[in-house]
């Protein structure tokens, strides 16, 4: 009872904070403009329904992605998770995220919170991780894009090279990175590119001490599987 009430007193805590730095009112700024308030933007919005309902899908949009991707990824683990739990601890570890100082508070929060339900830290650990390299994978992919782009329209307006130095530093970056994460990937998914670098071999004996670390290494190959397919699919 005492752990219930201390959960929610940090939680009303947190969002009294959350509802105390919102400006409710319009405010007049030092340069004479007025800066409207969430009840003002609230009834200018209300006669345009239609795209406040399509502002809330877009905004929902990529977290049932998010838990669908979570959830397949946990599969290969042997953990069969309800779509809704999933969706439940995304939005859980994104308001942490935005709570808790830096980017990883919410995969903290969802590690402890998917280990209590599956009884398995490590499997756990392993499933948020991969979803993270997957998401990173995603923002590499787009950026990269966006930088190509931006670079062919920049010689296309005739502008001098010195002015997309670092935009191309960028792009450089990026394609580098993602090649050298599809020459691992082709690495490990061969067999035969496995063997001759060697990676065969260790696997081999890594699951050759005990069935169970046999049972693992399998699960773990079937989760590379997924995790690149997902990264094909979505990057």
């Amino acid at each position: 009872v005492l752990f219930t009430v201390l959960k929610l007193g940090i939680a009303a805590v947190v969002v009294w904070v959350v509802v105390r730095g919102v400006a409710w009112n319009d405010q007049m700024q030092p340069d004479g403009h007025a800066h409207e308030g969430l009840k003002s933007l609230a009834r200018r919005a209300s006669g345009q329904w239609h795209l406040m309902a399509a502002a809330w899908g877009m905004l929902l949009l990529p977290f049932v992605v998010t838990a669908v991707r979570w959830r397949n990824l946990m599969r290969p683990q042997g953990i069969r998770m309800p779509l809704k739990k999933c969706l439940e601890l995304t939005f859980v570890g994104q308001f942490w995220s935005i709570i808790m100082p830096g980017i990883t508070g919410g995969d903290l929060v969802k590690i402890v919170y998917t280990a209590r339900l599956t009884g398995s830290k490590r499997k756990a650990f392993i499933t948020i991780l991969f979803d993270r390299v997957i998401g990173l994978v995603a923002l590499m992919t787009i950026a990269g894009a966006s930088a190509g782009i931006q670079l062919l329209m920049d010689r296309r307006a005739g502008q001098s090279a010195d002015s997309g130095n670092t935009l191309l530093n960028v792009f450089v970056m990026i394609v580098v990175m993602l090649g050298a994460l599809a020459a691992g990937a082709m690495v490990y998914f061969s067999r035969h590119l496995r063997r001759w670098v060697g990676i065969e071999w260790f696997v081999e004996h890594l699951g050759s001490a005990s069935e169970e670390a046999a049972e693992g290494r399998a699960k773990l190959e079937q989760l590379f599987r997924v995790a690149n397919v997902m990264v094909l699919l979505l990057a």
